[in-house]
């Protein structure tokens, strides 16, 4: 019996076309500051098109991890599989958080660069006067 096998240069053309189909131009999610309990959403797109999308967050450790939608509590995570993440009723925990996007087509990856969430705690006001 014959085994039929892809020659090296045919493996490698496929290979670069995965690469190249995802390794595009990207737009970067930007920085963002918002005041506790606000939401907040980051952006980012691969061009050309891709296949797969996913967002990851770093809670200041040094590693990522892929978001789901009850990640960290207070806050609730949407559109994690989509290009754009919505955080919904941001609490000061997260404060400092850095969120990608990652675009893949299966076989090959590309990275956005991070964004930060700044969660500035809401003011306490003291209100002062004459007593009526």
């Amino acid at each position: 019996m014959k085994r039929s096998t892809l020659p090296l240069g045919i493996l490698t053309f496929l290979f670069f076309c995965f690469n190249i189909f995802v390794k595009g131009q990207i737009v970067h999610p930007r920085d963002t500051t918002i005041c506790a309990g606000k939401n907040a959403t980051f952006n980012s797109t691969n061009s050309p098109a891709f296949i797969l999308v996913k967002w990851q967050r770093n809670s200041g450790n040094g590693n990522f991890v892929d978001i789901v939608a009850n990640l960290d509590p207070g806050t609730v995570y949407g559109g994690f599989s989509t290009t754009t993440l919505i955080l919904t009723g941001s609490v000061t925990a997260i404060n400092g958080y850095e969120y990608r996007a990652v675009f893949s087509t299966g076989l090959a990856f590309d990275t956005s660069d991070a964004a930060t969430l700044t969660v500035n705690p809401l003011p306490n006001p003291v209100i002062t006067g004459a007593d009526v």
